[in-house]
This record gives C-alpha cells, sequence and structure tokens, in this order.
C-alpha cells in the first residue's frame, strides 16, 4: 500500500470475501485475496473516519467531517480509477466527530445504521432518516452492537465513554452501566470454546486487552424451600402480646431529651437609679427570665423586642447549668413606647435549642394617673352586654376615686389617654390625640372587663380613618424613601462621573495639580486632627 492504513470493512463478493481499506489519506482501496481491484478517494477530507458496508442497501457509508456519507457500491467499484466525481445517495450532517459506526439488520429489526459520535449516539435508518438518538454526558470512546439471539425489535448496543464507564442501552434507553479500569477504545462481543461464552472483550488506551463479564459472574446459589408449617394464629397473638407490652412499658429506657423554656415574672415595680436612663419619675419593672433545659450549652442568648427601653437588647449567659435566671429591667426611655408587650427570645449555642415568649409589662410602667381630657382626635366606644364596672376599681393600683372617668399619661411625655363609662348604655369610651395609644389602653381594659365580668360580651365599631391615616403615613414614607433613592443614585452616578474624570487625569505623562483635591483632603485632615484633640475623644 502508498499509505498507511487506517481501517477497513467487509464487502460481500460471489466468489470470495473482499477487503476495502480506507488509508490515512482518505484513500479507499478494494482487494480480493492480495489483488488490488480498485483505489479511489470519494470524498476529500482532511482525516479519515469509520465506515460500514450496508448489506440490505448494498451501500458504503463512509463518514469523514462531521457528515455520514452512502453510496452504492456498484456505483463506486464502476467508477474504478477514472477519477470521476462519486454522487453519494444522500448526507446526512452529524454536527460532531464520528467515533464509530455499526451496522444491524439481523431480522426483525428494521435494517439501521448506529453511528457513535463524541457526545451524541444517531441511529438512522439505510435511507439517511434519525430514528432516535442518545446524549451522552461523557465522550464516547467505542461502540459495540451486539445480538443475544432473540426475536426483538430493539437494538442492542453498549458505548464505553471517557469516564471508563460502559453504558448498554435498548434503543435509547439505558438499561445498564458499569465501570472499567481503564478507557476503552474498542469493545467486541466474544467467545472462547464452551467455557467462556459472550464475554466482554476491551482494548484500552495503555493496550491492554480485558476478557470480563458485564458485571459479575452470576451465583448459581439457590435458596432452599421453606416447608415449615407456620401457625398463624400463635404469631399474631405474640405479636399482640408484645404491642402490649411496649404500650405498657411506655418510654422507658430512651433517652429524654431536655427542652429550653422559658418563664417570666415582672416583680414590684422600683424607682430609677442612675444605671437606667428612665424618664423623670418613671418606674422600674424588674422582669426576671427563669431558663430551663439548658444543660450542655456554651453560652445562652436573650434577645429583646421592645418598644420600652432597657439597659441592653440581648444578654449573653456563659458556661449556664440546668437552671438559670436572668433579671432585666424595663422602663420608659428616651423615645415614647406604643406597647407594653415585650418579645423574648433564648437561644443556646451548643445546643442550638430555641425558646420564644411574649410577656405584657404591668400598665404602670407605662402610664400614670393623669386628669382626663374630654377633647380628643382618636375614639373608640366599646358596648358591653352587662353594666359598666367602676373604673376605681377596674384599675385599683392608680389612686383615683371617680369611677366613671380616668386619665392615664405616658411618664415623662405629654401623651394622655382618656376613659369615660355611661352606665346607662352600658358604655366605655376610650379617646386620645395618640392613635398607637388607642390599641394599648383598649387591650388592657378589654382584659380586664374579662376577669371581672365573666363571659362579658364587647362589642365596637373601628373607623376606617384609623386605619387609611396609618396607610397614609406608610405612602409617605414610601415616597420619600423613593425620593432618597433617586437621590443617591443621581450622586452615585456624579461621583462615577468624577472618578473617571480624575482617573483619565492622572494618566497623563505630566500629571497637573488638582487645587479641589487637594482642598478636599486638608479639609478632611482638619476635621480628623480636631477629633482627636477633642476632650470626648
Amino acid at each position: 500500500m502508498p499509505e498507511h492504513a487506517y481501517n477497513m470493512c467487509t464487502v460481500p463478493s460471489p466468489t470470495t470475501l473482499q477487503i476495502l481499506v480506507q488509508s490515512v489519506g482518505c484513500v479507499l482501496t478494494l482487494y480480493q485475496g492480495d489483488q488490488c481491484v480498485f483505489s479511489r478517494s470519494p470524498l476529500p477530507a482532511l482525516h479519515p473516519g469509520p465506515l460500514s458496508y450496508c448489506y440490505p442497501s448494498s451501500s458504503l457509508v463512509t463518514s469523514n467531517g462531521g457528515r455520514l456519507h452512502s453510496v452504492k457500491f456498484s456505483l463506486l467499484a464502476g467508477l474504478g480509477n477514472t477519477g470521476k466525481r462519486v454522487t453519494f445517495d444522500w448526507t446526512f450532517h452529524l454536527g460532531d466527530t464520528c467515533i464509530d459506526m455499526a451496522m444491524e439488520d439481523t431480522p426483525p429489526i428494521q435494517p439501521s445504521i448506529i453511528c457513535l459520535c463524541r457526545y451524541t449516539v444517531y441511529c438512522l435508518t439505510t435511507g439517511g432518516t434519525v430514528r432516535w438518538q442518545i446524549r451522552l454526558e461523557q465522550v464516547g470512546t467505542a461502540l459495540m452492537v451486539y445480538n443475544v439471539g432473540k426475536e426483538t425489535l430493539s437494538v442492542r448496543l453498549c458505548v464505553a465513554t471517557s469516564s471508563n464507564t460502559l453504558l448498554v442501552f435498548l434503543d435509547n434507553k439505558l438499561m445498564w452501566n458499569s465501570q472499567t479500569e481503564d478507557t476503552v477504545v474498542s469493545l467486541k462481543l466474544s467467545t472462547f470454546s464452551s467455557t467462556y461464552q459472550n464475554v466482554l472483550s476491551m482494548l484500552s488506551t495503555e493496550g491492554r486487552v480485558s476478557i470480563g463479564y458485564l458485571g459479575t459472574e452470576p451465583n448459581l446459589y439457590k435458596v432452599p424451600v421453606d416447608n415449615r408449617f407456620i401457625d398463624f394464629k400463635t404469631k399474631i397473638q405474640e405479636m399482640r402480646d408484645i404491642e402490649a407490652s411496649i404500650k405498657d412499658s411506655g418510654s422507658v429506657g430512651l433517652e429524654k431529651k431536655s427542652t429550653l423554656t422559658m418563664k417570666c415574672i415582672a416583680g414590684e415595680l422600683e424607682k430609677a437609679t442612675i444605671e437606667h436612663e428612665a424618664k423623670q419619675g418613671a418606674p422600674i419593672c424588674p422582669l426576671t427570665v427563669t431558663l430551663q433545659g439548658i444543660e450542655g450549652a456554651d453560652q445562652v442568648k436573650i434577645n429583646i423586642r421592645s418598644t420600652l427601653h432597657t439597659t441592653s437588647k440581648q444578654f449573653a449567659v456563659d458556661h449556664p447549668e440546668g437552671t438559670e435566671a436572668v433579671k432585666i429591667a424595663f422602663f420608659v426611655g428616651d423615645s415614647m413606647p406604643t406597647s407594653t408587650t415585650v418579645h423574648l427570645a433564648a437561644h443556646c449555642s451548643g445546643t442550638q435549642a430555641t425558646a420564644v415568649t411574649s410577656f405584657r409589662v404591668p400598665f404602670a410602667v407605662m402610664f400614670t394617673e393623669t386628669s382626663p381630657e374630654r377633647n380628643a382626635t382618636y375614639k373608640l366606644t366599646l358596648e358591653s352586654d352587662q353594666s359598666c364596672v367602676p373604673l376605681n376599681t377596674l384599675f385599683h393600683e392608680f389612686q383615683t376615686e371617680n369611677p366613671q372617668s380616668i386619665g392615664f399619661r405616658v411618664h415623662g411625655y405629654d401623651a394622655t389617654v382618656s376613659v369615660f363609662t355611661a352606665h346607662k348604655s352600658s358604655r366605655y369610651r376610650i379617646q386620645t390625640d395618640h392613635l398607637q395609644l388607642l390599641n394599648v389602653v383598649v387591650t388592657e381594659l378589654v382584659e380586664r372587663l374579662r376577669v371581672a365580668q365573666s363571659g362579658v360580651q364587647l362589642h365596637a365599631n373601628i373607623p376606617m380613618g384609623y386605619i387609611t391615616t396609618k396607610l397614609e403615613e406608610l405612602i409617605e414614607l414610601e415616597s420619600k424613601s423613593r425620593i432618597q433613592e433617586k437621590v443617591i443614585g443621581d450622586r452615585s452616578r456624579e461621583m462615577r462621573a468624577i472618578e473617571a474624570l480624575i482617573l483619565s487625569k492622572t494618566r497623563n505623562t505630566k500629571p497637573e495639580t488638582f487645587e479641589h483635591i487637594d482642598l478636599l483632603y486638608s479639609d478632611a485632615h482638619e476635621q480628623v486632627i480636631a477629633l482627636v484633640l477633642s476632650p470626648f475623644f
């Protein structure tokens, strides 16, 4: 041969078997015995590819440059060495490099051309129509189409990939996969005598030939037949006895995990000290938080969410024992509170246990007694199905003797809430100029009425204006937020433009003096020095 051979396929002949050899230069040479019948190049290509003879259509199928070509072999043999251009019966664009090719024409299977590309397996008819395709996750390296001797309409194939995996398909359905020791580049189904039949012969990239089964060799062990008689009535009774014993034993023998619990107890009100930044005359409510089930925790943190002030929003207990008590003081501080409810959340680092609770501090922590006011912006009327309870009896902690009216003022703030009763109509009227305080007093009044009068029914009509006022405030805040976002965006764009201008000027080989930058640096330096020398630094 004038060139090195690349691959070959067999071609049927009336007398003897012929061999068609493809060289590395894509030259096809037909040999009959040791005689060369013809030699020609059917398609100009940079490199050769797989080729196969299709018996049903008597065609030669070649693959070069990502395309699949089919030509009648009689036409190819008739042209011989004339050098005339070959007209293909059909051409199929694979879109990928063809790695291997095989034919399947065993009856009753429809004659098919199986083409393995790097990431795709195509199954085409002898006319070039796609029957199905398989998308591979790894690069395919070898293809084998086999027949198990059973009549079936499906194509059985095995694909080897670059990840040392063998994939067994029934048409385009994956049936089995297994691992190999090396990357397989050639795969055949072989039989060696009567001992080793239908074994896989695999050639690796290292030149190693492996012979083995797909998976493991079948185990011929058979499970013995159990002919013993089973008394089902006895077995059912035993099962019932076991269930009864389990029910009686309960959770005996099981490890009981401790659960983190948090209890809050409010102590008597105290006077404020220097430690507490409370408003003038505002009392201190010492709240004792008891934690249980904290065994094994490295640290317990208690987080507080409340409009009332505390000395800290977080308290930590290091290396806690079985039970710990934390004392937290609540009082009226710099900002006016809007609720007497405090929310506490405890978390144990180490055991990751968490507990959440809410507690209402005494009403007197937030309010003190004052004269009621007849005129107010926000009013709410409570209707009761029972007679009105005297207000000096309901709010016994305040020193009032008037049973029909009482006034409350937030400690340190000019914010009052007034409560009036109408005995003839059995109504309570709550009014204030602060909408948020209205909810606090109404909630407290309702709870005290339910304690004083068992089964009392209360009814109130909440004006929509109270709700729309809050909604208007929220909408106004959202509009302000959008305006601020626009201003920040404009300032950011200006800063980016200034930075780009300064960078463009600093790229000059002869940099100039920037007076505005020097002024900015000088001003910033003076401010830093002034802060350092100040007595409060």
